[in-house]
């Protein structure tokens, strides 16, 4: 009897291992690694609000880099909940021009090639449906992202003509600021065909604020333990630091990552 009991007690575990390899864990780990090209939303009443200076922006997508860990939690069959950090690396070349008089009647011309490079960590909090729990199968997902940013630069290059009454002469404009410290940010000038350059006082506080906040989405393949996917992320937030601007001005991220992954249990 007692190794009849033995027996069915060894059957019964083996079974109990076997759907335990089945089925998938409750809690699964996986790194993620890919690339990322970001932009600016920049809604049409901040060029309204600014059009008496004849202002324009244009950006530029340059490829910057994304890496870190996620963590699904199974919450049904087919449906989990994501979370996680990732680090990203974000470039961004925006061309502004800017045409404005000032009190002495003087007009000013300001054209300008801006590169930002910036650093971050991203918690994401992402539903996901599985449509298929077959090893190679699709999978979608929606939900949220805090962004933190952690260090940034912003180098500018620039040029300024000014026009009076009876001379017309130009600037040239350049410097490497910090995006989320604050204090003085100044930019060097000369005028042209001139190489003694001066301090010009642009602001003294941050240009950029660092919490961001907005809605995440992604399309991805789940190839037994491997994954591909695309990604994005719309930031709700003003990025801008209002003490900087001395008008309003609005605008807000949007990032696009194509990621590798590997499922690590």
């Amino acid at each position: 009897m007692k190794k009849i009991s033995i027996l069915l007690s060894i059957i019964l575990l083996l079974q109990v291992c076997v759907r335990a390899q089945d089925e998938n864990p409750k809690v699964q780990l996986a790194v993620r690694a890919g690339l990322n090209g970001s932009t600016l939303l920049i809604p049409n009443s901040t060029i309204q609000n600014v059009s008496a200076f004849g202002y324009s922006s244009n950006q530029k997508l340059k490829i910057g880099a994304t890496a870190g860990l996620v963590v699904d939690f199974r919450l049904r069959e087919k449906l989990y909940l994501q979370t996680g950090v990732l680090y990203s690396w974000q470039r961004l070349s925006q061309i502004q021009n800017a045409q404005y008089s000032d009190t002495l009647g003087i007009r000013h011309s300001v054209a300008s090639n801006n590169l930002y490079t910036t650093h971050h960590l991203k918690v994401p909090l992402m539903l996901f449906y599985h449509f298929s729990e077959a090893k190679n199968h699709f999978v979608a997902g929606a939900g949220f992202f805090l962004d933190v940013a952690m260090a940034g630069k912003l180098t500018y290059n620039g040029s300024e003509v000014l026009t009076t009454e009876d001379k017309v002469f130009s600037n040239i404009l350049e410097g490497e600021l910090e995006l989320y410290k604050p204090g003085k940010k100044e930019i060097y000038y000369c005028e042209a065909n001139d190489n003694t350059f001066q301090h010009y006082l642009l602001a003294q506080d941050k240009i950029l604020q660092r919490l961001d906040f907005g809605i995440g989405m992604e399309l991805g393949y789940q190839i037994s333990q491997f994954y591909i996917g695309v990604h994005a992320d719309f930031g709700l937030l003003n990025n801008m630091n209002p003490k900087f601007t001395q008008h309003k001005y609005v605008q807000r991220n949007l990032n696009f990552q194509v990621m590798l992954g590997y499922k690590i249990n």
